[in-house]
């Protein structure tokens, strides 16, 4: 078994055991019977919120007293936290790639910032379509370069809905602000409104 194999297999099983048996049946469909957009009812939902630069204790739910997030909280004891995950490289584009894909950074070739993930590369979102979810990205996808990104789509990303973070040119870097410990941080990159 490969490492994508097994991590497939091992991670939904853990985590939602219903999935792994939705995912593999859907695997074994043809193609028509998964665009239907009819999945089973006893499968979940699933929410993956992704963030950058965030440290594991900065949400309620990992120990912070700072802030309160009552609805975040609600989905978060409701639903599954992972509190022993480590990322396979330390910036955002590779390690969503790694993330997104099942793949180390070797097996993905992004391994810098502005590195572009090949077209052939299927995201798991693509293989929750084949077992019948709708599917949706608000945000950034970010397994490829930014400005790639605004004007090329990967084709094996899987959204049905595809609401990119499109307009770069509000991002502005700020003057140092206060952290949650107190601290000054170096930058604060805000998007305007």
């Amino acid at each position: 078994m490969d490492r994508r194999a097994f991590i497939k297999s091992s991670v939904t099983s853990l985590a939602y055991p219903s999935l792994a048996q939705h995912l593999h049946a859907a695997e074994e469909q043809s193609p028509h019977a998964a665009q239907s957009g009819s999945y089973p009812r006893d499968a979940p939902n699933i929410l993956l919120i992704m963030t950058d630069q965030q440290r594991f204790d900065s949400l309620p739910c990992y120990g912070a007293q700072a802030i309160k997030t009552p609805n975040f909280a609600r989905i978060t004891q409701q639903g599954v936290v992972f509190d022993d995950c480590y990322v396979n490289a330390t910036i955002c584009t590779p390690s969503r790639a790694s993330l997104l894909t099942g793949k180390s950074v070797m097996g993905h070739g992004v391994d810098r910032l502005y590195d572009i993930l090949p077209q052939a590369e299927v995201l798991f979102p693509k293989r929750l379509q084949q077992a019948g979810y709708q599917t949706a990205l608000v945000g950034k996808l970010h397994v490829s370069s930014l400005h790639f990104e605004a004007n090329h789509r990967n084709k094996n990303d899987g959204f049905d809905l595809y609401e990119w973070c499109e307009d770069l040119r509000s991002i502005s870097i700020r003057p140092s602000m206060p952290t949650l410990s107190g601290s000054k941080s170096r930058t604060r990159i805000s998007i305007a409104s």
